[in-house]
């Protein structure tokens, strides 16, 4: 059954077995969005029945002046997003749009509903009114977007449940977590996505019963929500999902949440250590792995330790190595670290001019705290290295070791050496403490104003 109140979207009555069908005005708080604006009610309603049929008139009242307001706004919805140079258009009309105020709000929640959803430009119309919506901020208009969420209307359920998650209402999370069951494949996709936003972690049970599913986008958005929300009741619904994963471009998810949640937890490291064994996993996930073995295995767990060990025993020296000897460092053993200063040392043997041997000796030496040590690493790259930007990477690591050490002049000269930008100084200041406060002495300081004078853009 399908009902039209007020000039609104049509909007579906609830039709699942076992469900009360709703009843009542679901668009009562859509109409009257934005119509405070043009007056307080005369006389205060006595029951939902006369604020329905108030809101009804006001409604009625405005649409024309609503319709007119919108009119210069309608050809523009039709175009589509999908291109660059209409999304450079697009958004400036939306911000246009969005500023006529709320009262367009209930016009545009209609054109979330496609007659022919088969119509392009019909479409067009319907995710276009979605972002301006959104630009309105949704969180003034829930109760009427959980009904669409609910309706039958495929197109404005999807839009509907995205500006839900957009929305911040804890009576959107509770009402998606809810509607959850009933909703089924992109419609399901979207209200988890959705809910990854608003971080509803009461819907973490829910969700998890989805990461065994063979629907990848499901599992993906599920595997997602999971590693946002950090969730520790997840845990073990998320180790045995990854037990069964069979697609490792989730693999950083399962990291991701291990790494947030776990601590001393020998089950879980053993669960990554098993994924080491898999000889196609990417470079780049078998050091994150190593990486978060150092925070989540117990101290001296040995499957972990022995991990380590083997990469650096295989006489590695790059990225991975170093995360190697740190992790072993970290869970009690000093072994990794004096294997891989050895490794380093066996290599420069060969070849003196290595300077990325240099480098990767320097950044151990940085996690040492030596950095007396490291910067002399640095330096001796810095002879070897062609790359003007390895160059200049190098000198802001020289900066950061004398800041450490309180040597403001030596900091001053490594910056005017590296030729970094002011941009790019305080991005390196802001991961580091030391440097971050050298940036503070009257010279570094002076040096830096006049460092961004210079690159501030002269009018004419």
């Amino acid at each position: 059954m399908r009902r039209r109140l007020y000039g609104g979207p049509t909007l579906a009555t609830a039709t699942t077995p076992g469900r009360p069908r709703r009843t009542g005005a679901p668009l009562v708080g859509a109409v009257l969005v934005g119509l405070t604006a043009t007056g307080a009610m005369a006389q205060e309603p006595t029951s939902l029945s006369e604020l329905a049929a108030i809101a009804k008139q006001r409604f009625e009242e405005e649409r024309p002046r609503q319709l007119e307001a919108l009119r210069g706004f309608l050809a523009d919805l039709e175009l589509s997003y999908d291109t660059r140079q209409n999304r450079d258009y697009l958004d400036k009309r939306f911000e246009a749009a969005a500023a006529l105020g709320d009262g367009i709000v209930p016009l545009l929640l209609e054109k979330l509903s496609p007659a022919q959803e088969g119509d392009e430009a019909q479409r067009n119309v319907a995710a276009n009114s979605a972002r301006v919506l959104e630009h309105l901020g949704p969180g003034g208009f829930v109760d009427p977007l959980l009904q669409l969420a609910n309706g039958e209307n495929y197109t404005a359920r999807l839009h509907a449940i995205h500006l839900l998650g957009a929305s911040r209402s804890p009576m959107a999370a509770s009402g998606l977590t809810k509607l959850l069951t009933e909703l089924a494949g992109p419609h399901r996709v979207q209200a988890v996505k959705a809910l990854t936003r608003l971080a509803a972690s009461a819907a973490t049970a829910q969700v998890a019963a989805y990461l065994n599913t063979p629907d990848l986008d499901l599992r993906t958005a599920a595997l997602q929500f999971i590693a946002e929300t950090s969730a520790p009741a997840a845990r073990r619904a998320m180790l045995d999902a990854l037990a069964a994963e069979s697609d490792r471009r989730l693999l950083p998810y399962y990291l991701r949440y291990f790494a947030q949640t776990a601590r001393d937890d020998a089950e879980a490291a053993e669960a990554l250590v098993g994924l080491l064994s898999d000889a196609m996993l990417e470079p780049t996930v078998k050091e994150t792995i190593h990486k978060v073995l150092g925070k989540i295995a117990p101290q001296d767990h040995g499957p972990s330790l022995a991990a380590c060990e083997r990469v650096l025993e295989a006489g590695a020296t790059g990225s991975l190595a170093l995360t190697c000897a740190l992790t072993m460092r970290d869970l009690g053993s000093g072994k990794g670290v004096n294997k891989l200063l050895a490794n380093l040392e066996t290599a420069l043997r060969r070849d003196r001019k290595r300077a990325d041997l240099y480098i990767d000796r320097g950044k151990l030496l940085v996690a040492l705290e030596r950095w007396g040590d490291a910067t002399q690493n640095f330096q001796e790259a810095i002879k070897h290295s062609r790359s003007s930007s390895v160059r200049s990477f190098l000198h802001l690591s020289i900066a950061s070791c004398e800041a450490h050490r309180g040597r403001w002049q030596l900091v001053l000269r490594a910056l005017r050496e590296s030729r970094a930008t002011h941009a790019r100084i305080l991005q390196e200041a802001s991961r580091d403490p030391a440097l971050r406060a050298a940036l503070q002495q009257t010279s570094i300081r002076s040096y830096l104003d006049k460092l961004d004078r210079d690159s501030a853009p002269t009018g004419r």
